[in-house]
């Protein structure tokens, strides 16, 4: 149990000092520090920064997963209904962290090759590769246009994460707070989603 508790506070502490100041400027101390452990037991955890931001990765991850996957195998939902729920369980995510698209800008700006090296396993080979050939599925069978999947995953992640990136510039340019703005903007991301997948 305090095993758990610990490698809970050390990944609490790492995803916000991760989030707050990207991954070049963290140090394994500031992570300690903000843990409340020495950097000792830290290491006795996560002996190096890339082991910890992909226990951070995987846990902001490991949130809407399976969320994402039931929903996508709800035999019950329309098409139209699972692109409308997997956009409301995305939403949700970033809302509840909120500097997460910016995090992942500047990393893969720092560091394309290395940032897919550390979420390949998590994030693609275990779970778009999977929307992939789901979305693939449907394409063949006829239930959704024939879309480049490249054209799907780019659109889909532009309009997710464009609105999080500028909101305080939208905010400044519209005179609307950023819920009022993500309000308005929620329908008009779901009817593209479903222009562009749906017959």
């Amino acid at each position: 149990m305090e095993s758990n508790n610990i490698e809970g506070k050390i990944i609490a502490a790492a995803r916000e000092i991760f989030i707050e100041k990207g991954y070049d400027g963290v140090k394994m101390c500031d992570i300690a520090a903000r843990a409340g452990i020495n950097r000792p037991t830290l290491y006795y955890y996560y002996r190096t920064k890339d082991k910890i931001f992909q226990a951070v990765f995987l846990s902001i991850v490991s949130t809407f997963i399976p969320k994402i996957q039931d929903t996508i195998n709800d035999g019950a939902l329309s098409v139209e209904d699972k692109i409308e729920k997997v956009i409301d369980i995305y939403i949700g995510v970033i809302r509840a962290n909120p500097y997460i698209p910016l995090f992942m800008i500047r990393e893969v700006n720092r560091n394309a090759e290395g940032f897919m090296e550390e979420v390949r396993p998590i994030y693609i080979e275990n779970f778009l590769d999977k929307i992939g050939a789901d979305l693939q599925q449907q394409m063949r069978l006829g239930n959704i246009k024939q879309v480049p999947l490249r054209i799907v995953f780019t659109t889909f992640y532009g309009l997710m994460v464009f609105p999080f990136l500028s909101k305080d510039f939208v905010s400044m340019a519209t005179g609307l707070t950023a819920d009022e703005f993500l309000a308005e903007w929620h329908p008009y991301f779901v009817d593209q989603m479903k222009h562009l997948l749906c017959k």
